[in-house]
C-alpha cells in the first residue's frame, strides 16, 4: 500500500485500509490547493502560519530555522512548475533510517510569474533517506494520524523538538502559551496528546 503524498522513491508500507483512504483525500487536497495558485491567501506582504498550531506570526520577530538549500532538490515534490517554496524547519528528528522534517512557510512564484510570496497554513512533513524523500502529508494531519506513516517514539521526538524551537522562537515557554491561548491554537482534540504532553513538558 503506498504511503501518502508525492512519493519520490518506490518503498511502500503496508497499513490500514481506513488509513490508506485518509492518506489519498489528503493528497487530493494538496494537489488542489497546488493547482488554485492559493490565491486566496495572496497578499502584499503575507504573515506566517505555523503548520502545527496555526499560529500566525511575523517571521521577522518569530524565527525558525531555515531549511537546507539542497532540501527542494531533494524533495521535488514540494514545488511544481509555478510555485517553489521558502521553507523553514519546524521539528526534526534523526533516526538511524532517515530524518523526519516538519516544514512550512511560503509558497514563492515561479519567473515568469510577477514576484510573490502567499502563505503555507498547512505545510508538511516529509521523511528523508539515503534513497530518496516522501511527503507524508500536512503537519497537522500527520500529527493526528500517524497510523502507518510515523512510528510512535518519532512523533513524540518530533513534538518535543517542535515545543523547544517554538518556545525558542516565541521566546519562552510563557509567551507560546501565550500566544496559543490568545489565539484559540492550544491543542485539545483528543488526537493532540503528543503535542500536549510535549507542552505539558518543562522549558529545556
Amino acid at each position: 500500500m503506498a504511503r501518502i503524498g508525492f512519493p519520490i522513491s518506490c518503498s511502500q508500507r503496508s497499513g490500514q485500509a481506513r488509513v490508506s483512504a485518509r492518506k489519498r483525500q489528503l493528497t487530493r487536497f494538496i494537489v488542489g490547493l497546488f493547482s488554485l495558485g492559493f490565491t486566496s491567501l495572496a497578499i502584499a506582504a503575507p504573515a506566517a502560519v505555523d503548520p502545527v498550531f496555526g499560529l500566525v506570526y511575523a517571521p521577522e520577530k518569530v524565527k525558525f530555522t531555515p531549511a537546507p538549500a539542497g532540501l527542494l532538490a531533494a524533495c521535488p515534490a514540494l514545488a511544481n512548475a509555478h510555485w517553489t517554496r521558502e521553507l523553514w524547519i519546524y521539528a526534526e528528528d534523526q533516526t538511524p533510517d532517515g530524518t523526519y522534517l516538519v516544514i512550512g512557510g511560503f509558497y514563492a512564484a515561479k519567473p515568469p510569474a510577477p514576484a510573490k510570496l502567499e502563505t503555507d497554513p498547512m505545510g508538511a512533513v516529509i521523511e528523508t533517506t539515503t534513497s530518496g524523500c516522501m511527503l507524508l502529508g500536512p503537519a497537522r494531519e500527520v500529527f493526528q494520524y500517524p497510523e502507518g506513516l510515523i512510528p510512535t517514539p518519532v512523533l513524540q521526538e518530533l513534538a518535543h523538538d517542535l515545543v523547544h524551537r517554538y518556545r525558542a522562537a516565541f521566546g519562552g515557554a510563557a509567551a507560546l502559551q501565550t500566544a496559543l491561548r490568545t489565539q484559540h491554537a492550544a491543542p485539545t482534540s483528543a488526537r493532540d496528546s503528543a503535542l500536549r504532553d510535549a507542552l505539558s513538558s518543562k522549558a529545556p
